[in-house]
């Protein structure tokens, strides 16, 4: 696909995307990177100001008093040996890809960072949070002496062109993506194949399906029944009623062996005389012979009368009782 950029004309049609990217160390250790944080790359100047010039001051390159770094985001887990240990000094430059499309699908590096005189300084592990879910990371600062930033113009055009439509056709121009069956038909083969298969109902007649004729046919043979289906051992209506007469109506509920019956209980109370409904404990005295008892005991009241009281001494002669 072309960019649009002949030079004297670029109209940014093709500009390269920031998340198919990949850090390579060591020239063969591949390590793919969650992000990788912005970074500059900085100059330092001290200012020279002179005298009866006031529009501007004069800039003037000092030397470089901090290092520069940069900052690696990356999963735990993925590399079988970590090239990027902490305080590890790096051989071969750092080289962090960025490309068009997936990278270990079409490799066209749009642009290249390459880092020299690398030092791993620290490392940053992430948080263990056991109330939400998430991938695990460390971050890494890597201090660098020197970085160029080298673009690659010849990638747009090496670049395959993208899928575009053609006409009614299905192939189209350029690349697909999607995988497509060798088996699937074309619409003219589909159109062919229908031919073979005239038009025919919806109901479709299996071989051994019986028509309707042949089923009216068969229905003769039988006279006219219910169209219940009465099961082998069970009993039609006139058997039941047959046999409902060998047994005298009785009700419904059903005695126990030891229950008696109505007549039974009656003769039974007529052995007992009429009594009270309460019974009587063995102990308990009848109220003939309570009366009887009770006469051994006169009447009296447990209060003194007034006759009594009266008949008594005054009140402070000897042997008379206080009150």
């Amino acid at each position: 696909m072309d960019g649009g950029n002949i030079v004297v004309r670029n109209l940014g049609l093709n500009p390269a995307v920031n998340f198919n990217f990949m850090l390579r160390a060591e020239g063969i250790f591949d390590l793919p990177c969650r992000s990788v944080r912005a970074f500059q790359k900085e100059n330092e100047y001290e200012t020279i100001q002179e005298g009866g010039l006031n529009d501007y001051v004069h800039l003037r390159r000092k030397a470089i008093s901090k290092p520069f770094t940069f900052q690696v985001e990356r999963y735990v887990g993925v590399d079988i040996l970590d090239p990027l240990a902490n305080g590890t000094d790096l051989v071969l430059p750092l080289i962090l890809y960025v490309n068009r499309y997936s990278v270990y699908g079409e490799f066209y590096p749009v642009r290249m960072y390459v880092f020299t005189g690398c030092t791993v300084m620290s490392k940053e592990y992430g948080e263990l949070n056991a109330e939400q879910s998430g991938l695990l990371l460390e971050t890494t600062t890597i201090a660098y002496r020197e970085m160029f930033a080298m673009d690659n113009p010849a990638a747009s055009y090496l670049s395959a062109d993208t899928w575009q439509f053609a006409g009614t056709g299905k192939e189209g121009n350029g690349n697909r993506k999607a995988n497509y069956s060798s088996k699937e038909l074309t619409r003219i083969q589909m159109e062919e194949k229908a031919v073979k298969w005239p038009l025919q109902s919806r109901a479709v007649h299996k071989e051994n399906e019986t028509k309707k004729t042949q089923m009216e046919e068969l229905a003769k043979k039988w006279p006219e029944v219910s169209s219940a289906s009465l099961h082998k051992n069970e009993m039609k209506k006139a058997q039941m009623e047959e046999k409902a007469k060998r047994w005298p109506e009785k009700s419904s509920a059903f005695l126990h062996e030891n229950e008696m019956k109505k007549e039974q209980m009656e003769e039974r109370s007529k052995r007992w005389p009429k009594s009270s409904g309460a019974i009587k404990n063995k102990n308990e005295l009848h109220k003939k012979v309570l009366e009887t008892k009770a006469k051994k005991w006169p009447r009296v009241s447990s209060a003194t009368t007034v006759e009594d009281f009266m008949s008594l001494q005054k009140v402070g002669t000897p042997g008379t009782p206080k009150v």
